[in-house]
């Protein structure tokens, strides 16, 4: 199969597992890196944090699935007709499974419910992806659905085709932030 990643996001995708593995060592210890195999972004690194040593994708556990790739870039011919070089931006795309509807509330019996991701969990996150100065996209799983790579496929596709209301939870765009940690 192709590889249709870039060196570029490769290196965004070893520095940010680099420093959320620091971060997120109390609460999501176990940690891996796969190429993506998926039919529509295959070799770009995908990265799963768990508090499971399974590492299996299991519905109502802290997972956090993580992807890199350059922006598409569809089609693109140089003036001789080959593939031209990809030089856009790198998008980091993010999954996490989607609360119970009444999360941080209380259930029919009056019990706590609680977030599968705190806030603790998830800023770390977002913040360190943010700060690459890429573009950053949130996928969120349905509840008791556990985020993979796949779900991000779906979501992406269902978002192509007009369907309202899939798509990135969030995205953030905003390149210039700080330019300095651009890469």
């Amino acid at each position: 199969m192709a590889n249709y990643t870039s060196a570029k996001a490769q290196d965004v995708s070893l520095q940010l597992v680099d420093r959320l593995t620091r971060l997120l060592a109390a609460n999501m210890p176990y940690v891996v890196t796969v190429p993506d195999t998926g039919i529509y972004h295959p070799g770009n690194p995908v990265t799963t944090f768990a508090q499971s040593a399974a590492l299996a994708a299991t519905a109502g556990d802290k997972i956090v699935v993580i992807r890199v790739r350059p922006l598409s870039w569809i089609n693109s011919k140089d003036v001789f007709g080959n593939l031209a070089n990809v030089y856009c931006p790198t998008v980091i795309q993010i999954c996490t499974e989607l609360n119970q509807g009444n999360a941080g509330g209380t259930n029919a019996t009056g019990a706590q419910i609680a977030d599968i991701l705190s806030p603790a969990d998830l800023l770390p996150v977002i913040a360190e992806a943010a700060r690459t100065g890429c573009i950053v996209e949130w996928f969120q799983s349905a509840n008791a659905q556990a985020p993979t790579s796949a779900v991000i496929d779906t979501l992406e596709t269902l978002a192509q085709g007009g369907y309202g209301g899939v798509g990135p939870s969030a995205t953030y765009r905003d390149l210039y932030w700080n330019i300095q940690s651009a890469t």
